[in-house]
């Protein structure tokens, strides 16, 4: 695990999104992971991908980024988009683009929340994909 994404919720509660490579992050030089276990889409820049947090029904305060320890610099993220039904005079409206069929399915099957996925099956798929001693 390299880091996290941490969302705060109005209340205090707070929900973890883990960073790991070939899950939620790519790899070095942007290499993708051999890993079935990757929840990341590409987007139409070729070098960024994206992954999809369906975060609870309640009002977010913050989100944060953090690292582990000793993980050295916080991974890059360029842009975090919400979707809401709410109108606000703080919010930018996003152009209207809607996504293909194909993705529109892969982002309700691999949404990130609080209780999935299972997260012991995909470190366990990311060992196995990168050969990791032991996995199985």
């Amino acid at each position: 695990t390299y880091g996290r994404i941490e969302i705060v919720y109005r209340g205090g509660a707070v929900d973890t999104v883990p960073l790991l490579y070939g899950f939620t992050l790519d790899g070095e030089y942007k290499l993708a992971s051999p890993s079935r276990a990757s929840y990341l889409w590409p987007s139409a820049d070729p070098f960024q991908h994206y992954f999809v947090v369906a975060p609870r029904a309640a009002v977010i305060e913050t989100i944060r980024l953090a690292r582990e320890p000793g993980r050295g610099e916080l991974p890059r993220i360029t842009a975090i988009t919400c979707e809401t039904g709410e109108v606000s005079d703080t919010l930018e409206a996003l152009p209207d683009s809607a996504p293909s069929a194909e993705e529109e399915a892969w982002c309700k099957a691999h949404a990130i929340s609080a209780d999935s996925p299972a997260l012991d099956a995909i470190k366990a798929e990311i060992a196995r994909a990168h050969r990791v001693p032991g996995a199985r």
